[in-house]
């Protein structure tokens, strides 16, 4: 055919954080309740130069990968889901953990629990991978391309395939072109492979190799020509998903060091290309200490080295110069294992790593599968797992369902059905959806635990214990959405011509004076913006991550606090779940709800409104908050 350049096979990648990792031990310091010392010690391997004030300041870094979930510590400023998930709850965004993983590494700030290696950088989240951590080859494509149309400066990229892809290498040399400079992972296949993964392997990318604690190229990282850079790749702290931190080992994570490090650069030599970072980075670096003439990143030595460095025209005569550096203990480290902190004391390792995956992906797969809109719903149409209705009541309820879960066979259907069935919650004011929403929540935990495209079979809860997890991370779906959307927007909230932390673009609303009026009474909730805006669909505010960014992070602490009280037997808690939270916002009806679920001795009036806000253009009600029948004191 005229036009066709070549044929190939859309070939699938996968993340290069795949590597195996040490359940047994896991289980272990879960089991003992050890407490887990959280060391980052990577990032006293790479030397970063803080006396130079270089933070990344102003540089566009795209990490193409499974996502990246909310974090106080991350900020992310812009993002697209070229997967087409469905979620659309940007806590969890990255069901993996992987990708929220790179880029705290990357640009972390610090502020909570971990720091990255340049934390001012204006960080894109360009989502590829699925919740499997692999993506199709043309997906690949399409995130490189958005980087370009976008005027990003880095890429990292954290998976690879061995397949030689034409079209792949025609977008890498367009990206080229454009001025961007490409990172990625080398591949985990160790010393058995006979080269290192694309895109790492084209001429035009940084390749990246592991090293441990002892300066030495790790076991797992693919052998073969090619490796530019090695940077720390096991038993590395990094953000993850609802805990917050997890030890990880793989290429991918030591690619993300190397992307940081070439923010800071970039920041300071602004027209610098790829093969001069790649260069200077070699001639700067520190000799690995195994005999594999490989350097690891010293950032450092490279800013030092940056003025008046020039690229060789023969790339072999660049060789490492500086002796290793001091080697660092981490033997007390144990790859894969979770850890929290709280009010900044660290706590226990909190549970099965398996489990806890299983728990994210469910949290991400309930707006595809459980949809609160009829015609997106792939399973069932609920939408009492978004916020609407009595929110305590059905989260009471799907809590209760996973403490009482134990023992029961989650996989045959009359079992799970007279399980469910058994299962009740106060809901006392709420005569007309009450009953209805638990009813439908029964259905959807019926099918979520034995349907056949089910949530379990969807995110591979195989054991009885994965789908209590997967219970969980529904709950905590519902949670999520219950701070994003029915929180109050506040008077606080101001008009402008951007969108910061608090401001609403004028441009965007189709009656702003009508709409600010309105908000500034406290009588919109943020699920109900899109009804002013002049495109509904475009979802600008209600679920950014970074606009009134509270909701998220009170739901980070509301999440965690979740699977520590299951974790710890403990029973549905109102504070624990909803105040302790740093929670700073008024949730619509909350004090009544509470109320009405059997917690009236809980005083949550603070963080509630006083009576029930119902609010649409012109007054109108929808099938949204058609719950307000049940409540005389509303307004609208």
């Amino acid at each position: 055919m005229d036009g066709v350049v070549s044929l190939e096979e859309n070939v699938i990648f996968t993340a290069d954080e795949e590597v195996a990792i040490d359940e047994e031990a896991v289980n272990e310091l879960a089991k003992n309740g050890e407490e887990v010392t959280i060391s980052q010690w990577n990032m006293d391997a790479v030397n970063i130069p803080f006396d130079t004030g270089l933070t990344g300041s102003g540089v566009k870094v795209a990490v193409l990968d499974s996502g990246i979930s909310f974090t106080e510590d991350v900020r992310i400023t812009d993002y697209v889901d070229l997967t087409n998930s469905g979620n659309e709850n940007p806590l969890f965004n990255d069901s993996t953990g992987h990708g929220t993983s790179v880029a705290s590494v990357i640009a972390a700030t610090g502020s909570t629990d971990l720091y990255g290696i340049a934390p001012e950088t204006e960080l894109y989240d360009v989502k590829i991978l699925d919740d499997t951590n692999t993506a199709p080859l043309s997906r690949v494509i399409e995130g490189i391309y958005w980087c370009i149309d976008n005027d990003i400066d880095i890429i990292n990229m954290s998976f690879g395939t061995t397949a030689y892809s034409e079209a792949l290498k025609q977008a890498v040399d367009d990206a080229e072109e454009a001025g961007i400079i490409m990172v990625a992972s080398a591949g985990n296949n160790g010393e058995n492979a006979t080269s290192i993964d694309y895109p790492a392997a084209f001429e035009n990318v940084i390749a990246v190799g592991a090293s441990n604690g002892n300066n030495t190229l790790t076991d797992f990282t693919s052998h073969g020509d090619g490796i530019d850079i090695l940077a720390p790749g096991e038993k590395v702290w990094s953000h993850g998903v609802f805990q917050g931190l997890q030890t990880v080992d793989g290429t991918s994570i030591a690619a993300a060091h190397v992307s940081g490090a070439t923010a800071l650069l970039l920041e300071k030599y602004p027209d610098k290309d790829t093969e001069f970072i790649r260069q200077l980075f070699i001639a700067s670096s520190n000799k690995e200490a195994g005999g594999e003439n490989l350097g690891i990143i010293n950032i450092a030595n490279a800013v030092s080295l940056a003025d008046g460095f020039e690229v060789q025209e023969v790339f072999e005569t660049i060789t490492p110069q500086n002796p290793s550096s001091e080697s660092y203990d981490t033997s007390q480290i144990v790859s894969g294992s979770w850890g929290s902190v709280r009010h900044g004391e660290m706590i226990s390792v909190l549970g099965n790593t398996s489990e806890l995956a299983v728990a994210a992906s469910s949290a991400s797969k309930v707006d595809e599968l459980y949809s609160s809109k009829a015609s997106e719903a792939t399973n069932i149409h609920c939408k009492p797992l978004h916020g609407v209705h009595n929110y305590v009541a059905n989260l009471h309820f799907l809590y209760k369902a996973a403490r009482d879960a134990e023992g029961i066979a989650l996989n045959n259907t009359s079992a799970v059905t007279q399980f469910v069935n058994g299962l009740t919650v106060a809901c006392s004011t709420d005569k007309t959806y009450g009953a209805s929403d638990l009813a439908l929540l029964r259905t959807v935990l019926i099918d979520a635990c034995t349907g056949a495209n089910g949530m379990a079979a969807q995110v591979g809860a195989g054991t009885n214990n994965q789908k209590i997890y997967m219970i969980l991370g529904i709950a905590a779906h519902l949670l999520a959405d219950t701070f994003s959307h029915r929180t109050m927007v506040p008077a606080s909230a101001t008009g402008g011509s951007s969108k910061g932390d608090t401001r609403f673009n004028k441009n965007d609303f189709s009656n702003w004076t009508d709409f600010q009026q309105r908000f500034k009474a406290t009588v919109i909730e943020f699920r109900d913006i899109n009804n002013y805006l002049k495109s509904s669909a475009d979802n600008v505010y209600t679920d950014r991550i970074n606009f009134f960014s509270n909701r998220y992070s009170a739901t980070k602490e509301g999440v965690a606090t979740f699977f520590r009280r299951y974790d710890n037997d403990g029973g549905f808690g109102i504070k624990n779940f909803y105040l302790n939270t740093g929670f700073t916002g008024q949730l619509n009806n909350f004090q009544v709800y509470v109320n009405s679920a059997g917690y009236g001795h809980v005083d949550v009036s603070a963080c509630s409104t006083s009576n029930y806000r119902v609010d649409r253009p012109n007054g109108s009600i929808t099938g949204n908050e058609n719950d307000y029948v049940d409540y005389p004191h509303y307004l609208y």
